[in-house]
């Protein structure tokens, strides 16, 4: 079955997913051979329309905002410090629907059911996007 591209609806279902699940804890290990910690949504109360942001603990104890949202088409990751509203590194990524209908990364090999509420895979996709955006900082 062909990928479909994923529709505004669906990331919103995706972003609220992400949002709802406010994982905490455990490290993601990133590029460098760092690692960083999820410390929880800091969006819960607010639409994801307007992007969920996640706090992250990086080993050195510096800490810095993952923020998330949906425009044009694309997932944008942006990554910047706890006071500035400037990322320091984004990365945008087009999603699409695979056969099984997760929302699809290719760019990152992630994918998530941006309808089920599956803690696991919800965990998983975000670590990539974490991982993801330090790639991209390094």
């Amino acid at each position: 079955m062909p990928s479909a591209p994923l529709s505004d609806f669906q990331a919103r279902q995706l972003l609220r997913r992400l949002r709802d699940a406010n994982l905490r804890g455990g490290s993601v290990d990133i590029a460098d051979g760092g690692t960083v910690a999820l410390g929880g949504c800091l969006s819960l109360d607010g639409p994801v329309e307007q992007g969920v942001r996640y706090r992250l603990r990086l080993a050195d104890g510096a800490e810095r905002v993952l923020d998330l949202s949906w425009s044009r088409a694309r997932l944008s990751i942006g990554l910047r410090l706890p006071r500035s509203t400037c990322a320091e590194h984004t990365l945008e990524l087009p999603l699409d629907l695979d056969g099984e209908g997760r929302a699809n990364s290719s760019l990152l090999a992630a994918q998530m059911n941006p309808e089920a509420n599956d803690p696991g895979e919800i965990d998983r996709f975000l670590r990539h996007l974490v991982r993801g955006v330090f790639a991209r900082a390094s």
